[in-house]
C-alpha cells in the first residue's frame, strides 16, 4: 500500500530561461527594428519558440553541485543539456540568453511505501546547469549561478504533474545578446 507525501517547493528565482544561437543576418534584423523593443522582443520570442537551436527550460531554480542538497532533495546534474555558450576557435557566435524569472512555486505528491517515511534523500532533483557568462545577467536578480529543475524522482520513481500546479508571480522577459569566443563574451543588447 502506497502512502501520499505533499510536497510544495517554493524558490526566487525561478520561471523560465533559455539560450540560444543567432545568426550575423538575425542580429541585423534585430538591430535594424531601431527603437522599437516590443518588436525586437517580438522577434526574438518568436525565434525562440520555433527555433531548434534554442534550448529552453522552466522550473524551480536550486544551487548546488551533482549529490548536494537542492531545495529539499538531491541534485543530480544533467550537464548534457546545460545552458552554456559554446565557442568555436576561430569566429566569434552570437548568443541570446532568455529570462522570465520571479518567485514560484509547485506542489506534487511524493507516493512512498505506507510502511516507510518520507526520506529527502530519496528525492532527486534532475536539474539543468546555468553557466552564463558573466556579462549575461538578469536586470532584477544579476548573474545567475544556478541550476534549473527539469524532473523529479523519488526511489528511482519519475514524479508527474508538477507542471500543472506552476504558479509564478509577475515577471518581465528579458532577452540579451551577446558574442562569445574563446577569447570571452561581450554584451551586444539588452531588450
Amino acid at each position: 500500500m502506497l502512502e501520499i507525501n505533499k510536497i510544495y517547493l517554493k524558490s526566487e528565482p525561478s520561471g523560465e530561461i533559455g539560450l540560444g544561437k543567432i545568426t550575423t543576418a538575425e542580429l541585423s534584423n534585430i538591430m535594424e527594428l531601431g527603437k522599437n523593443n516590443w518588436g525586437r522582443k517580438n522577434y526574438l520570442k518568436n525565434f525562440a519558440s520555433e527555433s531548434k537551436r534554442f534550448l529552453r527550460f522552466k522550473g524551480i531554480f536550486n544551487t548546488g553541485l551533482d549529490g548536494d542538497i537542492g531545495n529539499i532533495g538531491t541534485i543530480k546534474l544533467v550537464k548534457k543539456k546545460a545552458l552554456t555558450p559554446e565557442y568555436a576557435k576561430t569566429d566569434n557566435l552570437i548568443y541570446f540568453a532568455f529570462f522570465k524569472l520571479s518567485k514560484a512555486s509547485i506542489e506534487f505528491d511524493c507516493k512512498i511505501r505506507s510502511s516507510a517515511r518520507f526520506n529527502s534523500e530519496n528525492l532527486v532533483e534532475e536539474s539543468v546547469p546555468i553557466c552564463f557568462p558573466e556579462c549575461v545577467t538578469d536586470e532584477v536578480y544579476g548573474h545567475l549561478n544556478c541550476n534549473v529543475c527539469i524532473r523529479y524522482r523519488y526511489d528511482g520513481q519519475l514524479i508527474s504533474g508538477w507542471e500543472k500546479t506552476w504558479v509564478e508571480r509577475e515577471s518581465i522577459e528579458q532577452f540579451v545578446l551577446f558574442y562569445y569566443s574563446s577569447s570571452g563574451a561581450q554584451l551586444i543588447a539588452r531588450f
